[in-house]
């Protein structure tokens, strides 16, 4: 008998974590209908920045916002 108590078990909760997923799939969907293409909005100016820090990035250059303002005395 504990045995089928345990098989009711698992499958409630098989069935608990497709409804998650279900809910999360729904949710991704949304989520991407409400997302804005970043390219669309950006000026060649903004542009340029991301770009810059992207490149510092990647060379380790970056300094933490507490430094930049360590050095202009803020």
């Amino acid at each position: 008998m504990q045995g089928t108590k345990e098989n009711i078990d698992i499958r409630e909760r098989y069935l608990q974590i497709r409804f998650v997923l279900t809910i999360f799939i729904i949710a991704e969907d949304d989520i991407r209908e409400d997302m804005v293409d970043i390219d669309c909005i950006l000026t060649d100016e903004e542009r340029k920045l991301v770009d810059e820090s992207h490149e510092s990035q990647k060379k380790g250059t970056l300094i933490s916002l507490s430094e930049v303002k360590k050095e202009m005395g803020l």
